[in-house]
């Protein structure tokens, strides 16, 4: 069983903080109170190890005291190239901590791929850029910058068959809208023709109330296999150009002097 003590002060044990963060000792704060965690007894299957794990994450806001949500992001010029600086407050911040993988294989994590593609984002994907990453001291010490640099390579180039896969569902979902509209413009254009030539002799309020409903129809239509073309595919297909190119190219991997 779990049994907890919140008290005016009081520090995790080591143990627990090891089995929750895989981190050293360190104090956890909800408002006010610091909390410790005794366990007399734990034995059960993973999946419910896991999920308690994620339940003192989430009920306790347990959050390791070292990790910082934002990335600092300084934009330089250099000529015709684009310089983008990322400045990571831990190695948490870019590396995924629940991916057991070694590096190169290693994923980033949501925050830190959201952050590189959305900077890179905003420079035309044809324009030169150089991404460069900067890692606090005492992390980057114990590693290699090489691998650093290909491991973040590696991970968007591991998205882009997720982003093709997501195109082809977007573009057979655009032919299929397309092919609604036709036949609502087809059924509107039959339906204007019959009653003005009087071949339809209908009542007024019947008739309008069909046009309006034609009307709405091919205006849906229209708008949807609009968006799926000019937004929602546009969007993805410029994703994966991006994905693509921070794939490709060098990034340059540096110490935090700071």
């Amino acid at each position: 069983m779990c049994i907890i003590f919140i008290q005016s002060r009081l520090l995790l044990p080591s143990f627990l903080c090891q089995w929750i963060f895989n981190k050293p000792d360190l104090t956890v704060t909800r408002g006010s109170n610091q909390g410790i965690f005794s366990w007399n007894y734990i034995a059960i299957s993973n999946p419910i190890v896991l999920c308690i794990k994620k339940s003192i994450k989430d009920v306790y806001c347990l959050e390791s005291v070292d990790i910082v949500k934002v990335i600092d992001v300084t934009k330089e010029k250099k000529g015709d190239i684009r310089i983008v600086i990322l400045h990571f407050h831990s190695i948490q911040q870019l590396f995924d901590d629940s991916d057991t993988a070694p590096l190169p294989d290693k994923e980033l994590t949501e925050r830190a791929e959201e952050t590189i593609a959305s900077y890179l984002d905003e420079i035309w994907v044809r324009r030169q850029v150089e991404l460069e990453i900067v890692i606090p001291k005492k992390e980057i010490l114990s590693l290699d910058k090489e691998l650093v640099s290909q491991t973040i390579k590696n991970h968007f180039l591991k998205r882009i068959p997720q982003l093709n896969h997501e195109l082809i569902l977007k573009k057979r979902e655009g032919i299929f809208s397309f092919q609604i509209t036709l036949i609502n413009a087809i059924i509107g254009f039959l339906f204007i023709l019959l009653t003005d030539n009087g071949y339809l002799n209908i009542n007024p309020v019947i008739y309008q109330f069909i046009g309006f409903f034609i009307m709405i129809a091919n205006w849906a239509s229209m708008w949807k296999t609009y968006e799926f073309y000019f937004y929602d595919y546009r969007n993805l297909s410029r994703k994966r150009k991006v994905y693509k190119k921070i794939s490709q190219m060098d990034i340059v991997v540096t110490m935090d002097s700071r």
